[in-house]
This record gives structure tokens, sequence and C-alpha cells, in this order.
């Protein structure tokens, strides 16, 4: 009788996927101004970077160096990276999505995490879908908002796509902006707002919050972080490494306003003060329709002319400034006039040693009227009624995420404790009625007040 050959099935446990770590580090500071220089990223606090304290911490908690990964022109010791050939948020996160071969978290390189919150995050079991972790700022630095979460979500693609229709939607686009997109795709947006707790936002979802990072998206942040946890930072140094001329920088943003526009620059080349050129006029076509960009190169070196994609009177005043290269700033509207003695003027008023900026009166061009900014705390004028000096600035740059109030903001923020200056010369004429596509012209007090909201 024939023995059954018996065989035992070799069993093996397949061993779990590691997660990868994707860290944000393409953006280049813009906001920081007059430190200039110095990605975010690369601020040091104790002599560490961020990025080199994000990676070290990650790779202290057991994650390898191959599975952290910048997305970002840098390298630390502890990480892999990648040159991303995005510029915007969205488009990294598309780009990690055709990289990333199962569970990843994102994190964000210019933000500071404790180490309890980064032992916290690689210590969560790795599932079998993606995870997209987002962190704010904490009360350290101001910030109003739950300070962070993280988003798990079955399907990456379907998060991308919603995130698209999100991106086209007019209503959200009026109401939100940029960060608001991910409250509403957690479907957390009015709940959070009214202080639900986090059990009721959504059940679909695993949302996990923390309160331990830290996000300096301007200088005065990074010094609040310092003074309310002892920390210091080593390597922040206010520089302007340009040298800076004996002339007055004229600032001309604009948008579809090219025949006024011309008028301006025409008038200005003329000027002249003490036989010498007077002043650099730098004019930023902020994506005109209307043909502004070949009306500026027919002026060939007369000015310096910034031709960009739009993006708001802010990024173009911010170009602006650091494309200057003069110890006086002033600002002019595209579709507004100035006198025929503008620089002159400005020059004349400016150049005096007891202030750091002059206010000047300024006529309506649909009333006649004169006005004057008697400048208590907070400005009411805009930035054409002044003229600073460079030192008075120093490179201070607008928010960009703010189209209505810009100036005022910027004004309130550069101005207090500086010394003042009034002059009589009226050198500015403001046309409402000029440019039909002027943004003042799209928004009514209700809009404002939704955007502020």
């Amino acid at each position: 009788m024939a023995t059954k050959k018996t065989t035992t099935k070799k069993t093996t446990t397949k061993k779990q996927q590691a997660r990868k770590w994707y860290i944000l580090a393409n953006g280049e500071g813009t906001r920081w101004g007059n430190y200039k220089g110095v990605s975010k990223q690369l601020i040091e606090i104790e002599g560490e970077t961020l990025l080199n304290r994000m990676t070290r911490l990650l790779k202290e908690n057991g994650v390898a160096k191959k599975d952290i990964i910048i997305c970002g022109p840098y390298s630390t010791p502890n990480s892999s990276s990648i040159m991303t050939k995005s510029k915007t948020k969205r488009e990294v996160f598309e780009e990690i999505a055709e990289l990333a071969q199962g569970p990843f978290g994102i994190l964000y390189g210019d933000c500071y995490y404790t180490e309890a919150i980064i032992k916290e995050l690689t210590a969560r079991p790795v599932k079998k879908f993606d995870e997209f972790f987002c962190c704010d700022a904490n009360p350290n630095t101001g910030c109003t908002w739950e300070e962070g979460y993280a988003h798990r979500c079955d399907d990456w693609k379907w998060w991308l796509e919603t995130m698209h229709e999100l991106n086209n939607s007019p209503e959200i686009i009026k109401a939100a902006k940029d960060w608001f997109i991910h409250w509403w795709l957690l479907g957390v947006h009015d709940e959070h707002m009214n202080d639900k707790p986090v059990q009721t936002y959504n059940a679909d979802h695993d949302i996990y919050w923390c309160d331990q990072t830290d996000d300096f998206d301007y200088p005065d942040d990074l010094t609040k972080f310092c003074n309310a946890t002892g920390l210091k930072c080593t390597n922040i140094v206010e520089i302007d490494d340009k040298p800076r001329q004996e002339l007055l920088s004229i600032i001309i943003p604009s948008y579809n306003s090219k025949d006024n526009l011309e008028k301006i620059i025409d008038g200005l080349v003329q000027q002249k003060y003490n036989h010498q050129q007077p002043a650099e006029i730098i004019v930023i076509d902020d994506g005109s329709t209307d043909g502004t960009a070949e009306m500026l190169r027919s002026k060939g070196l007369m000015i310096k002319a910034i031709i960009q994609e739009n993006k708001g009177v802010s990024a173009a005043r911010n170009a602006g400034l650091k494309e200057s290269t003069g110890k006086y700033i002033a600002f002019v509207d595209a579709d507004d006039k100035v006198s025929a003695t503008y620089i002159k003027d400005v020059l004349e008023s400016i150049k005096d040693d007891s202030c750091d900026f002059v206010i000047y009166p300024w006529n309506n061009a649909q009333t006649g009227e004169v006005y004057f900014d008697v400048f208590s705390e907070i400005p009411s004028a805009a930035v054409w009624a002044y003229a600073f000096k460079w030192d008075c600035i120093k490179g201070e740059l607008f928010r960009e995420d703010w189209q209505v109030g810009e100036d005022l903001e910027w004004l309130k923020r550069v101005l207090p404790g500086k010394r003042k200056k009034f002059s009589d010369k009226i050198v500015y004429t403001y046309d409402w009625n000029a440019n039909p596509d002027s943004l003042c012209k799209q928004y009514n007090r209700g809009d404002i007040k939704q955007e502020r909201a």
C-alpha cells in the first residue's frame, strides 16, 4: 500500500509597506521682504535649519532615508531629494500622486513641528489608504484657526479631482481662496467655524488634529514664536545686498491702462533734475490684454519693463520693489496722473535728513477737490500719496493674498514709528473713472466683507 506523501505548506507573513514622507520645500518665501536670500525652509532654529531638523526627526523615529523625500531644490544628510517641476501647491500634489507607490504623508518644509508630533505621526499605523497631512500656525504665531489636521482618503485621485472641481467653482473661489479648499474637501468648513466638536466633523474620514506646529508666514511670526518659546533663530538678518543709487525709483503696476500709462511714461522721462537722470521708471505689466507689453517694449532703455502673467496689484508692486535700485521709492498707478514737476518735487522733499517718508496732498479728478492724509496710526490714503526712503521700508513686501486694502495694510505695517514730513506740493491726481478694468470697479462693500471673513 502506497504511503500518501504529505507536504507542509510554508506560509510567509507579508511585510507591511513603509510609508513615504514627502516634504514640500519648493517655495521662495517671497513674503519675507527684507529677509530675502533665506528661504523659509532654511531658517535656523537653535543652529539647525527647519529642513534638516525635520528630516533628522523623521529618521530618528524609524523612517528610512529613501522614504524621506524633499520636493524642492534642497537636500539633507537624512533624505532623498527630488526637483519638482511644479510651482503651485496643487501641481506638486499631483506630481507626488504620480510618484508615490503605496501609502505616504505630506509635511511642510517651512513649519516647525515639535518632536512629540513627529513621533506621534510616524508611529501611526500604516494603512492601505493614502494620507495627507497639513499643519498650520499655532497660538505662538497668533493663528486663529485650528492648528493642523491630517486627512486620509481611500482614493487619492478622487481627492485631486475634487480639488480641481472646487477650484473651478466661482462661488468657492470668491468666498474662499487656496487654504479654504482643504476645509471644503473635508466637509468641515461650517462646522469648524461654529466650533463644533471634532467628532462631528465628518464620520467618513479619519481627521487628526494637532497643536504642535508653527508656520512662519511673515518675519513677525518668527519673532512671536521665538519670544513665546525661548528658542533662538540664528541666521535671519536684515539684508539688502543691492547697492542703492541716488535716484528715485518710481514703481508703476499696470493692467489694461496702455494709453494713460504711455502718457505717464512720456511725461516722466522728460523730467530732469540737476541735469541728470533723476529716476528709474519701473513698469509692471500684470497680464494686460490691450497691447501694453508691446508699447513697453517700444520704449527701449527709457524704462525698466517687467511683463508677467496676471497676479494682482500686490505681486506687481512687489516685483517692482525687488527690481528697484534707488534710495527713494514712490508708487504711481497707471490710470492716474502726475504733475509736470513730479520727480523734482518728490526728490527735494524726500531728501530731507529729518524724515523717513513724505505725505503729499492729492487731487480728485472727478471733483477737483484736494485731499490730504493727516496721518494717524492708521493711514487713510493709498501708497501713491507717499514717497519713502528705502531705509524706511527696507524692501517690506505687500501681502499678495490681499487684493483690496493691500496698500493700507502695508502702510500700517511699515510706517508706525518712522519720521514723517508733510509736503504742500500737489503732485498727484487720482482718477476713479480712468480704467474700467480696475479692481476697485469689480468689488462692492459686500464682496470685500466676504473676502475678509
